[in-house]
Parts: C-alpha cells; sequence; structure tokens
C-alpha cells in the first residue's frame, strides 16, 4: 500500500465460508484467534468487549457459534478480522444475512475506522445499496472489471432517465437518454390510451443490469 509492506497480521479477512470452531462459543473462538497472532490475554479481553460492544455483540458473545443465528455468525466473523487492529480488511459478501439495522451499525463502525485510523476496506457485495460507501467501484462481469470508478462517475456516466407509460390495460418502460427522447417517443402513441406517464433517473439497480446484462432501451 503507497509502497509499504504489509505484514499478514496486519490483513483481516472475512471469508463467506465458515471458519469458526462451532463448538466454541464466539469469545472462545475470538480468544484462540488472538492467542495465534501473540496477544496477550489481557489485551485481548479488552480488545474482544470492544468490539463486542461496537458491533452489538453482547447478547450473543458467549453462546456456542452453532446456534447462532446466519447474521449472529457473520457478525462474528468481521469482529475477528478486526481483532488484531488490522490496516487492511478483505470481506467477502460480509453482510450477508445480517438484518438492515445491524448492518447499518456494522458500516457505521468500520466507516470510523477508515475514517479515524485510515484502515483500508476492500469488499464485495450483493446488496446494491453498499455501492455508495466506497470511495471506489468496481462492478464484475465473467471475472472481468466492466467498470472501475467512483460512485459519482458511475452515476454521471452511465444514468439514464426510465420512462413509465401506463395504460389502460398495460406498463411500458423505457430506458430514455434525456427528456428530449421521452417527448419525442411520447409523441408517437395516441395519448388518449394514456392514462399516467412518469420520468424518473435511472438507480443504481438500474445502472448494474444495464452494463452487465445490456438489457436497456435507449433513445
Amino acid at each position: 500500500m503507497n509502497g509499504e509492506v504489509i505484514l499478514k497480521e496486519k490483513i483481516g479477512v472475512v471469508f463467506q465460508e465458515n471458519t469458526f470452531d462451532e463448538e466454541l462459543s464466539i469469545y472462545e473462538n475470538m480468544m484462540l484467534r488472538g492467542r495465534l497472532y501473540g496477544i496477550k490475554k489481557k489485551g485481548l479481553e479488552k480488545r474482544i468487549l470492544e468490539l463486542s460492544r461496537e458491533l452489538g455483540m453482547d447478547s450473543f458473545l458467549y453462546r456456542k457459534y452453532k446456534v447462532c443465528s446466519g447474521g449472529q455468525k457473520r457478525i462474528a466473523m468481521i469482529a475477528r478480522a478486526l481483532i488484531m487492529n488490522p490496516s487492511i480488511v478483505i470481506m467477502d459478501e460480509a453482510t450477508t444475512a445480517i438484518d438492515i439495522e445491524t448492518r447499518r451499525k456494522v458500516w457505521e463502525f468500520l466507516l470510523k475506522l477508515n475514517r479515524e485510523k485510515g484502515v483500508t476496506i476492500f469488499f464485495s457485495s450483493h446488496y446494491i445499496e453498499e455501492a455508495d460507501i466506497a470511495s471506489n467501484i468496481c462492478i464484475l462481469k465473467s471475472g472481468k472489471i466492466i467498470f472501475s470508478g467512483t460512485y459519482q462517475q458511475l452515476i454521471s456516466n452511465y444514468s439514464r432517465k426510465q420512462l413509465k407509460i401506463n395504460f389502460k390495460d398495460e406498463v411500458i418502460k423505457r430506458e430514455i437518454s434525456s427528456v428530449k427522447g421521452a417527448l419525442s417517443y411520447l409523441e408517437q402513441l395516441d395519448d388518449t390510451k394514456i392514462d399516467t406517464f412518469s420520468l424518473q433517473n435511472s438507480n443504481l439497480e438500474d445502472i448494474f443490469l444495464r452494463l452487465v446484462y445490456h438489457d436497456n432501451v435507449s433513445l
């Protein structure tokens, strides 16, 4: 990172697959990992309790991992990746199965680490709304990068307007490049059959689908 050598002990990873011992509690799993990294017991216990508080794990910290819910397990894996105060965190769909409120709390803490301690976070996600969290976004198709840039660049370069027309017996949606294009298209229709219509900017999901599946129609 910027020419600096980063030790593996300073890289935290959240895998998709379970890497915890099912028969141990979350606390015991984290103690085991911390001791393997050479963290002294007193400091380790303090760090675990700190992460538990920040990530909302207090109610299940001492519960066996195998009986925890899917969301609780994911939070525990995030906490374990942070236990050695890493400089870089790599997360593979880390927030999958976490409820919306808890996911927001997790991201608030992670962004706090990024902002105050300079922790670099790489993450993949299937939640399209998480894209605006990132300072740089990559969209992959068949293992190849088809977009790399900022959120604003993504919106600026690929946002389109969506024209929705409600007829009495059907609804038509079209991707339109401009207001002029929308008016031109509407002029071709029989306005006596149109109930209502609206014109909106495409959202992140629309942009993603267009880039990955090329299913748009532009005028």
